[in-house]
């Protein structure tokens, strides 16, 4: 599982994205968080090393461009670089559901070549208005992910939900479709 973090001088909001997913309780061999960085003039690497320095699997990946310019292209380049067989799409105001990567991987396996989506929590909303969510099983759904399906064509997704930040496609259908 790879996991595709996106952020633009958001050190402080990625430090607790990336907290998130280390408090998912999955064995570090199973995964890796890519942090793609597009432009930050923060602290946004040390950010990433500080979890890298803990032991967690990060790869920090910086894009010299002038600022936030496209999130789109940050994605593709984060999926070029991901190892895993399995891409799940974040950013860097995102705070994941309990065992929110156990259970990507685990939909992945009973329903091949699908795009799963998972509820999550937007840092800039209320964290405590909806921490009582934080821990409910059976949010996710499966959708088939087939190269000549509705929600992905070779024309690019047709679903807007398809651009959600808790969602996971077999790498193999991104790259089949380029990116």
């Amino acid at each position: 599982l790879s996991v595709l973090i996106t952020t633009y001088n958001r050190s402080k909001l990625l430090d607790l994205t990336l907290n998130s997913y280390t408090l998912q309780g999955l064995d570090p061999s199973l995964y890796e968080l890519i942090v793609i960085d597009d432009g930050s003039s923060d602290n946004t690497k040390e950010v990433s090393d500080s979890y890298l320095n803990k032991g967690f699997p990060i790869k920090y990946v910086y894009l010299n461009r002038p600022g936030w310019t496209n999130c789109a292209l940050a994605i593709n380049v984060g999926i070029k670089e991901a190892s895993g067989d399995i891409i799940l799409l974040s950013s860097s105001d995102v705070i994941t559901v309990t065992n929110t990567m156990q259970q990507h991987i685990e939909y992945q396996k009973q329903n091949n070549n699908s795009v799963v989506t998972a509820r999550c929590y937007n840092i800039k909303k209320s964290f405590c208005d909806s921490h009582d969510m934080m821990d409910k099983e059976n949010i996710f759904t499966a959708y088939n992910a087939h190269i000549d399906s509705p929600c992905i064509g070779k024309e690019g997704p047709t679903a807007d939900w398809i651009v959600g930040f808790s969602t996971s496609v077999p790498k193999s259908v991104l790259l089949e479709v380029q990116g």
